[in-house]
């Protein structure tokens, strides 16, 4: 009877320890992470070294061609490598900062720092005070050369330190354009506009605030 008693446990615990690798084998069994590509709304931030590059390309909209050019990456790299395992190339931090720059996406420390509220992205500026316009620029900033049209009014006066409300004075915009309006829905909005125009006016304040 004390074999027996014995036997049965050990019957019982190799059975359990066997059902992980048949019930992942069969897919039964599934961690509780979650693919880039599944997150509602992915920013960079979400971005992991477990991530691979397929879902850098289809969370973000990127072409694999683009991206592999961004990234530096040589055309026979599978699609489905992980971040982790590209380190020679890129760290997962440098490809964060390649696709916020390319996609006018801000990080986690970027909008932690001057989050606009949900009122605040779609209201109209108010008008800065006197004397306020021509803060210097900080050096940090990003330049107005790299405005992709993805971006917002929001985003453009964040990223490129200009007021807000200088920026819409200055692009002749109408006080009812919300600021969550990317450069590119502006096209469509406001006859004449190309996003070169917004690099230029950037430029022009970046220059005389430096």
């Amino acid at each position: 009877m004390s074999i027996k008693r014995l036997i049965i446990p050990l019957i019982a615990i190799v059975a359990l320890l066997g059902s992980v690798p048949v019930a992942q084998a069969f897919g039964w069994w599934q961690t509780t992470g979650k693919s880039l590509t599944t997150l509602t709304g992915a920013t960079v931030d979400d971005i992991k070294g477990s991530s691979t590059l397929g879902d850098v390309a289809t969370a973000f909209d990127i072409p694999q061609a683009e991206l592999y050019a961004l990234l530096g990456l040589p055309a026979d790299v599978p699609l489905d490598s992980k971040l982790k395992d590209l380190e020679s190339y890129n760290e997962v931090t440098t490809v964060r900062e390649k696709i916020s720059t390319y996609k006018g996406l801000p990080t986690a420390s970027e909008t932690s720092e001057a989050k606009p509220t949900s009122e605040q992205a779609g209201a109209a500026p108010t008008a800065s005070a006197p004397g306020t316009e021509a803060a210097p620029v900080p050096q940090e900033a990003l330049p107005a050369s790299e405005i992709k049209g993805t971006m917002t009014l929001q985003q453009v006066s964040e990223q490129c330190a200009i007021p807000l409300d200088v920026l819409y004075r200055e692009l002749g915009l109408k006080a009812d354009i919300s600021a969550s309006t990317t450069l590119k829905e502006l096209q469509a909005l406001v006859s004449g506009f190309e996003t070169t125009k917004a690099r230029d006016v950037v430029a022009a304040y970046q220059a005389k605030t430096q």
